[in-house]
């Protein structure tokens, strides 16, 4: 497939196209990316995709308009979902998250979920973040050519979102150091069900898990993992063990 740049849009928007009107009509910012950051011209065409598997070919035009080459219902391009779903959840440092985002995104994280915890530094999460997050990870898709973007899932409290995903048909490990009873994680992740919907692994704060979230971790299924052993930033573990488990889902998937 020749290479063009890629433009993500929701797919909410692209359900309003068909054959008598394949015209999209261009964000503001949308704009200033095609014609000022890579430089369009009208008459350029440009990959458009939708964050759901699907990619089509459009035409940049004048007066911030895109016409869909391909037919809406028959995309140039259409890629399933991957299963299981490589999942990452981490207690959200004071700096760092943002690049975790990108390099997640990159590698090919399906889910992000931010936590809180009794040790981490950050309390609360505004919608003005939340919304940064989320343009952050569609730039990602552009970038890497991703036809699936990865789902960011509002923020929670660990304590509360182990109770809810340890009822759900995934496998839940939790990265720790300074305890003895654990596994690696590669030798882990050989270990998990082939059908599980998503594999998890939880980062937690750089001041570490308290006694009772490492207790109730325990209670709920999750196996503790290393990732080495040297003492990882939360950031760089968490994109340690996004390269990780991409690796072993492509290679024994």
């Amino acid at each position: 497939m020749a290479e063009y740049r890629r433009l993500l849009i929701d797919q909410r928007r692209l359900d309003l196209l068909d054959e008598e009107n394949p015209f999209l009509l261009l964000t503001k910012k949308e704009l200033h990316y095609l014609a000022r950051v890579i430089r369009l011209r009208k008459g350029d065409e440009i990959f458009i995709v939708d964050g759901k598997g699907n990619l089509w070919k459009a035409c940049f035009l004048q007066s911030a308009v895109l016409k869909i080459l391909s037919s809406y219902k028959s995309p140039e391009q259409t890629q399933k979902r991957i299963l299981p779903l490589l999942s990452l959840a981490v207690v959200v440092p004071k700096n760092g998250f943002e690049e975790v985002l990108k390099m997640g995104t990159e590698i090919g994280i399906d889910i992000f979920q931010p936590l809180t915890s009794q040790r981490g530094c950050v309390k609360r999460i505004g919608s003005s973040k939340f919304s940064r997050w989320e343009s952050i990870i569609s730039e990602a898709v552009e970038q890497s050519e991703r036809l699936w973007k990865p789902e960011l899932r509002t923020p929670i409290e660990f304590q509360d979102w182990i109770d809810h995903i340890s009822k759900l048909n995934s496998s839940l490990s939790l990265g720790i150091t300074r305890i003895d009873e654990y596994v690696e994680f590669e030798s882990w992740l050989k270990t998990t069900p082939r059908d599980n919907s998503d594999v998890w692994i939880i980062i937690g704060p750089e001041g570490g898990w308290s006694e009772d979230e490492l207790r109730l971790a325990g209670r709920k299924g999750c196996s503790n993992v290393q990732l080495g052993q040297s003492i990882l930033r939360t950031s760089t573990a968490a994109v340690s063990a996004s390269q990780l488990m991409a690796s072993w889902r492509r290679f024994n998937h």
